[in-house]
């Protein structure tokens, strides 16, 4: 058996090395083009990383002496144009590597591979002549191969194919791994983090069950080497194959710093959604902790986050992906508690210091780097400071003693206080809502799980937290009045720490930023936020001029804690914004429709850096002061709320680009409610202002075109016709063929 390699060296120079394999020696030829003369530095060793030794003194060949106790040196013999080093190596021996460098005596030079020396594999009795990736290379000649790679283990290779052939997948693995090896794997269907028992039909002859994940497949040894072959029917084919290795006669696992992964039928979905091998590397990063069995909380998640910020710092992409992992969170797609509890204080001090950061890195980023870290921080409440934690645990206890409830097992209120003291958790507001409905209607349950049911909450979820709420709430009516006044209270601090976007738990914490004019400004328009008195334009003029402020004063560059708090003040209003608007639509006027048009402009620009968007608002404003009473100005008017649509949908086309893919890629190894994955930059839009400005545009464009006497058409390309008019039933004329209009 003979194989043949060639190494490229510095200046031009090429190695050629030959292995002649026989049942009693190794015979290692080394050529080397070029005539110059020329020292071969050798040792034996047993690995590219082990230490070499002095090679036994029958494999020497002449004019080679001992330069060491580890090495020798041996000069090239000059053949015509080449030069040339034949060594030989007896079958049976303890040494399985060719270490060495290469010295040119006339130049002076050494050349040691860049610090990392030279190894050559030297196959011991039973071992292959040839490496398994050349045996897969050569087995892949005039095939059609969907997928070829080569895994280096320890000093040893894993080759693994995946061959479209006729009407039937095959998967091929070789490997130089010695003596018995297993292959423990699974398949993939959605996701390749799955790991699902293959069905028995897919299995190779001699596959036992290890679990009901798993199976396992041993390889056959022919010609030194492990070999296994998978053949799946094209029709039956899954995404993947996930699967360590086993060496049975040692039980040493192999694998890389993940499972080993072949996709078969369908490319990894992070070829589109992941543009840098850094981004996969962190999407990687965080499946793995996300659907793996470790423990695992909200309070571990923000931290992972906070840590992933150093390596994203100002990339776009990279912050989009932290936005879509973070907001399938916020959404309830993944786990806020496994195996863990996490004290209230340990769960807000994460959320601090992860918001912190955000702030900071808010402060040195891009204008688009920006926009997604405001993203983020509406996923994750702003934390605690000074012990408000604790107050968690505290307040739940001291209410309860208050009015001489008693921690007792089998009521409601001891359920939720063991929850609360354990892992208090974003749900816990919608409890609290719900728990005060309960109060407020006298007792009916069905308030309670309706509400519960609003918020995102079932009563199954109740029932499988770690400490489950399974009792329905008591309702004891005399001390009805005083539970209300605690639990308001009780609401206000959780949404303080849990909810980004609650107006007056933002406005409270930010009014130390402000300065004494705004933030009086602020808690007027809080106190007034419900007065019908005030017309929606004059709320929403008064509260674009309240943004307008918080901006300016971003851009006095405070400090982090300000700038984290004025962050989720700014995101407070523009939520508010979306609701009173939301709320009142059907009663809006042509002269309202035109007013808010403008404010809602102004808003999303706020934060939008986009060029068409802020033309079209002040095309709109100078527009807004002419007289509006003339058709020409309807027409105009027509005309730039096309301009509007048009922009607008170049604002959810970037939204889409940047996150859709990216939201399929981790949603569907997440195993996420299909909903949310195919429904995700849909709904991030709807949550925006940009989508109550696509709400005033269906309500305004139909308003202009009846004002300015269009009809329900628009004509795109006008012109003269001619033809018959002729009214007939469907079915009488459907295989009629008209030569005339």
């Amino acid at each position: 058996m003979e194989e043949s390699t060639t190494v490229k060296l510095a200046k031009g120079l090429a190695l050629q090395i030959k292995k002649q394999k026989t049942a009693k020696s190794l015979m290692v030829t080394l050529t080397l083009n070029s005539q110059e003369k020329c020292l071969l530095h050798w040792g034996v060793s047993n690995g590219p990383k082990a230490a070499w030794q002095l090679p036994p003194e029958a494999a020497w060949p002449p004019d080679t002496n001992a330069v060491s106790l580890a090495a020798v040196q041996t000069a090239f013999t000059v053949q015509k144009t080449k030069s040339r080093i034949q060594l030989k190596f007896p079958a049976a021996r303890d040494f399985s590597s060719l270490s060495f460098v290469l010295f040119f005596p006339d130049e002076d030079r050494w050349d040691n591979n860049n610090g990392k020396n030279y190894c050559i594999k030297l196959p011991l009795a039973g071992e292959s002549l040839f490496s398994p990736t050349e045996v897969l290379r050569k087995e892949l000649s005039d095939r059609q191969v969907l997928f070829r790679q080569t895994y280096h283990l320890a000093g040893t290779e894993l080759a693994a194919a995946v061959i479209l052939s006729g009407e039937h997948y095959l998967i091929k693995l070789y490997s130089d791994i010695t003596g018995r090896l297993a292959l423990h794997w699974g398949i993939n269907k959605k996701s390749r983090y799955e790991w699902l028992l293959p069905p028995e039909h897919l299995r190779p002859r001699g596959t036992i069950t290890v679990d009901d994940k798993a199976a396992q497949s041993d390889f056959i040894q022919i010609d030194g080497l492990n070999q296994l072959q998978l053949e799946w029917p094209a029709d039956e084919a899954v995404q993947g194959l996930t699967f360590v290795l086993h060496q049975l006669d040692t039980g040493q696992w192999f694998k890389p710093e993940r499972n080993f992964f072949i996709p078969v039928k369908n490319p990894p979905l992070a070829d589109t959604a992941l543009a840098t091998t850094e981004l996969a590397e962190i999407a990687d990063q965080i499946i793995q902790v996300e659907t793996g069995g470790n423990s695992w909380t909200l309070m571990h998640r923000f931290n992972l986050a906070h840590d992933l910020l150093d390596r994203i710092g100002t990339d776009s992409q990279g912050l989009a992906l932290l936005f879509v992992w973070l907001r399938f969170s916020a959404i309830r797609q993944l786990d806020w508690q496994r195996k863990y509890n996490t004290q209230p204080r340990e769960l807000t001090h994460a959320q601090q210091r992860l918001t912190m950061k955000l702030a900071e890195c808010y402060r040195h980023n891009t204008q688009a780097g920006r926009e997604l870290i405001r993203l983020i921080l509406s996923t994750v409440g702003r934390g605690g400071e000074g012990g408000r934690g604790q107050r968690i645990r505290d307040d739940i206890l001291q209410i309860m003693h208050r009015h001489k409830i008693k921690e007792v097992t089998g009521h409601f209120m001891e359920e939720w206080h063991q929850k609360l003291h354990n892992n208090a958790t974003p749900d816990d507001i919608v409890i609290c809502e719900a728990y005060l409905a309960f109060l407020r209607s006298n007792g009916q349950l069905d308030i309670f799980y309706k509400t519960l049911a609003e918020g995102g909450i079932s009563k199954e979820r109740l029932e499988t937290f770690e400490r489950p709420i399974v009792t329905a709430p008591d309702f004891v009516p005399y001390i009805k009045n005083g539970l209300i006044a605690d639990f308001e209270k009780y609401l206000q601090l959780l949404k303080s720490i849990y909810s980004a976007t609650d107006l007056f738990s933002a406005a409270e914490a930010a009014g130390h930023c402000l300065d004494d004019q705004l933030r009086d400004r602020l808690w007027r328009f809080y106190n007034d936020r419900d007065n019908m008195n005030i017309t929606v334009m004059d709320q929403v003029r008064s509260l674009t001029n309240l943004r307008h402020g918080l901006i300016d004063r971003l851009h006095t560059n405070p400090d982090t804690r300000c700038l984290r708090d004025l962050l989720y003040l700014d995101l407070a209003l523009e939520e508010f914004l979306r609701l009173v608007i939301e709320r009142r639509t059907k009663d809006f006027s042509q002269a309202d429709l035109v007013e808010l048009l403008d404010s809602v402009l102004d808003n999303l620009i706020i934060n939008h850096d986009d060029e068409s968007l802020s033309s079209c608002f002040h095309h709109w404003r100078r527009l807004r002061e002419s007289d509006q009473s003339e058709r020409e100005w309807v027409l105009h008017a027509g005309s730039v709320l096309d301009r509007v649509t048009e922009a607008l949908g170049g604002f959810i086309d970037y939204y889409h680009a940047l996150l859709q893919a990216k939201a399929e890629h981790l949603g569907q190894a997440f195993q996420a409610d299909e909903w949310t994955v195919d429904l995700f930059s849909q709904e991030v839009i709807r949550g925006s202002s940009a989508y109550v400005l696509s709400t005033l545009l269906r309500r305004l464009a139909p308003i202009l075109r009846a004002a300015a006497q269009l009809g329900s058409w628009q004509v795109i390309s006008p012109g003269e016709v001619s033809g018959k008019v002729e009214a007939a039933e469907l079915s009488a004329v459907q295989a009629r063929v008209f030569k005339k209009p």
